[in-house]
């Protein structure tokens, strides 16, 4: 690979080119006052749990819906169980953070809580394996759901919720809670 000179030390032209995109992009947030948010807009905001098993399903789902490139994602273990439950407050703290940014930046309208099925975090929270009776387990996400989707309307009535509980196999079932 050749390299050039460029002030004091030699850059490769691929660095070269990047360096001259980036200086572009720093000159666009300049011109525009500094302010790169409020461009692009994400009316869904997606709650799911962090279980790498179903991230690829996950993102199918929202797909499937026609919500490519139309949300923003929050990834918590547990999904809402963390912000419905006094269990781990700095989670809440980071949701309500997030759920703020969100709106400057994206103007988010509605949100999408993914729970899942054989949730890890909900075992070691609540300190049962609900995953052993489905009945009981989809009582207690559509209860943490239905808490989150309650303190969401507290804070912000002008945002809609929905909650769906998926199974490991990827099929989704509407929460009755939210």
């Amino acid at each position: 690979m050749a390299a050039c000179r460029c002030g004091r030390e030699a850059v490769a032209p691929d660095r070269r080119r990047f360096l001259g995109w980036a200086a572009l992009g720093g000159a666009a947030l300049l011109v525009g006052g500094g302010r790169a948010w409020g461009a692009a807009k994400a009316p869904y905001l997606l709650l799911n749990c962090i279980d790498y098993r179903l991230a690829a399903a996950t993102t199918h789902y929202m797909a499937g819906r026609g919500l490519e490139r139309q949300y923003d994602q929050i990834v918590l273990a547990g999904a809402s169980i963390g912000i419905a439950t006094d269990r781990e407050p700095a989670w809440a703290t980071t949701f309500w953070q997030h759920v703020d940014i969100a709106r400057k930046l994206h103007g988010i309208q509605h949100l999408v809580i993914l729970e899942h099925r054989d949730c890890g975090a909900y075992a070691v929270l609540l300190g049962e394996d609900f995953a052993k009776n489905p009945a009981a387990e989809t009582r207690i996400h559509a209860q943490m759901a239905g808490k989150l989707a309650a303190l969401m309307k507290q804070r912000h009535p002008e945002l809609t919720t929905e909650a769906f509980l998926m199974s490991l196999d990827g099929k989704v079932e509407r929460l009755p809670s939210a």
